[in-house]
């Protein structure tokens, strides 16, 4: 897989960029009360993370997303500044930057959460149309569905290079439905393939998104890897397992990775396997920059 990382393509990134502020109590959770814990922050959002694993595979990325005007965005920004990716055609807004609060009890459980993601409302058609020239010189753009449906059927519409889609979540996900024609190549997990596509057998469900025009459909299974189809080759690969490790950025690894192949013109298989491979390096890596 060297193939995989120094490689000179340009890929963009449209979708979510947001500070998660988390916090964990050390103590059993009781409702009302103040905690003892531990509070930080990192950058998220699934279009971030996408652009940081394209980074860490050697790729030059643009992230377009939403910024406020306010010392969060300047937080962000230069969190991006260092990992290499760029924020050219970013969206500038009034509102707050994305923020999600989550509190998590002594188990590791989420208690409460709220995000607060009204950034998003302004990558319009309208805020987006003037990037639109540049952005069809890259070798491809991954898409995911935090952008509203107005945003990703103009985008579809407008870009003329490979895409690929993360459904980000089931709910979420519905929000491809217009496009899945459009799309070059889609990432969901199980639950985000069910949603979309009416059906609870995977294979089925694959096979419903192949005849809404998607190309190659890349299925997410967690510990049991991943499902890949095209319409004429498919298979499943399998994943290395990892006891006790956080699985949280994988997908968004192997999306990289999926984007990645796709950009050099590589075989739904190779695809496949190199999206395994992007998602086991993070796996592996006790000090990931992400």
């Amino acid at each position: 897989m060297n193939d995989l990382k120094n490689n000179s393509l340009k890929i963009a990134v449209i979708g979510g960029m947001n500070m998660d502020i988390l916090g964990k109590s050390y103590a059993p959770y009781v409702q009302g009360d103040s905690l003892p814990g531990s509070i930080f922050h990192r950058p998220g959002g699934v279009a971030r993370n996408i652009a940081a694993f394209l980074r860490n595979l050697g790729v030059e990325v643009e992230l377009v997303c939403a910024l406020g005007n306010d010392h969060i965005a300047d937080q962000l920004k230069t969190a991006c500044f260092k990992l290499g990716i760029g924020l050219t055609y970013a969206i500038q807004t009034d509102y707050p930057s994305p923020t999600y609060l989550a509190i998590h009890d002594d188990a590791g459980e989420v208690v409460c959460a709220i995000n607060d993601m009204r950034a998003m409302e302004e990558m319009t058609p309208a805020s987006l149309s003037a990037h639109l020239e540049a952005l069809n010189m890259f070798d491809a753009c991954v898409l995911d569905a935090n952008l509203s449906t107005e945003a990703l059927a103009y985008l579809a519409e407008s870009l003329h290079i490979p895409l690929i889609a993360d459904p980000v979540s089931a709910v979420k996900s519905k929000r491809l439905l217009p496009i899945l024609d459009k799309l070059t190549a889609l990432k969901p997990n199980l639950m985000e393939a069910q949603a979309l596509a009416g059906e609870q057998e995977m294979r089925q469900s694959a096979d419903c998104l192949l005849k809404a025009g998607v190309k190659q459909i890349f299925i997410s299974l967690g510990r049991d890897g991943v499902y890949y189809t095209d319409g004429k080759d498919c298979g499943r690969i399998g994943t290395k397992l990892f006891p006790g490790t956080t699985k949280t950025g994988a997908g968004d690894a192997m999306t990289a990775g999926i984007a990645l192949a796709i950009a050099q013109g590589s075989s739904v298989k190779m695809t496949a396997q190199k999206g395994i491979y992007a998602s086991t390096c993070f796996l592996e890596s006790e000090n990931s920059t992400i």
